[in-house]
């Protein structure tokens, strides 16, 4: 009888962790090679026919540059009924002018509703109270700004550990306020409640090129480097600085 039990827990166990792991990476698009005459198709095309995605669904350009070897790189990101979904993204792989590879994400929006039941200004109030300070900067591609509340995105945002789809504001806010907090506010643009927080703070200002650019973890065992540049503070412009990482 124990015996049995045991079988039985184990088994449970294995299925409960594959059918996880199934919910997980449904959404992955494997690196796929495409046959000769596949590869004669345009992406958009390709994308219909392998994803057959649900009514409402696009796919925009967004990125493509062409390296030394003649590969060009396409990036296509992913909307329904307008609402871009994030992390939603398929990149192809072309040479003269054939489709050679592509991979990427694609999520099924088939449940999801587009039309949000919280305000903007809502959504604003609520982040405020999430940063803790009335004292805020705001945040967006372009940069930081103490006055303009940059244009504010709704979006359809993946939960990271089912893939389950939420419709969301995103928001670029931050405050140097006793810690400082800068980065990305997720709400749910259903229920005002907070999602995610994707934090900007170790995102540097790259003075030469005068485009943000990410902070690379060193892995290796080295002792800690100092490393000096500019950074855009909140309320005194562009400064000088030396840090150690």
């Amino acid at each position: 009888m124990k015996i049995r039990l045991l079988i039985t827990l184990i088994f449970c166990s294995a299925f409960i962790s594959l059918h996880a792991q199934i919910i997980k990476k449904k959404h992955k698009i494997r690196f796929t090679k495409v046959d000769e005459k596949q590869g004669k198709s345009s992406p958009l095309s390709l994308l219909s026919s392998k994803l057959k995605p649900v009514f409402g669904t696009e796919f925009r350009k967004v990125k493509s540059k062409t390296d030394k070897k003649n590969f060009r790189h396409t990036t296509y990101q992913q909307y329904y009924n307008g609402v871009k979904v994030e992390f939603g993204k398929v990149k192809f792989h072309e040479q003269n002018g054939l489709i050679k590879s592509y991979s990427g994400a694609y999520y099924n929006t088939k449940t999801i509703s587009t039309s949000p039941k919280i305000s903007k200004r809502l959504a604003v109030s609520n982040v405020k109270k999430f940063i803790g300070s009335e004292k805020v900067f705001w945040l967006d591609e372009q940069g930081i700004s103490k006055t303009n509340i940059p244009s504010i995105e709704l979006i359809i945002l993946p939960r990271r550990k089912d893939g389950v789809l939420q419709l969301a504001y995103k928001i670029g806010i931050g405050s140097s306020e006793g810690e400082l907090k800068m980065g990305y506010v997720y709400i749910d643009a259903q229920t005002g409640v907070i999602l995610k927080f994707k934090s900007q703070v170790f995102f540097c200002f790259e003075e030469n090129k005068n485009i943000i650019t990410p902070h690379k973890e060193n892995k290796t065992n080295s002792k800690a480097l100092l490393v000096s540049g500019s950074g855009v503070t909140a309320y005194s412009g562009t400064k000088k600085y030396r840090n150690n990482f």
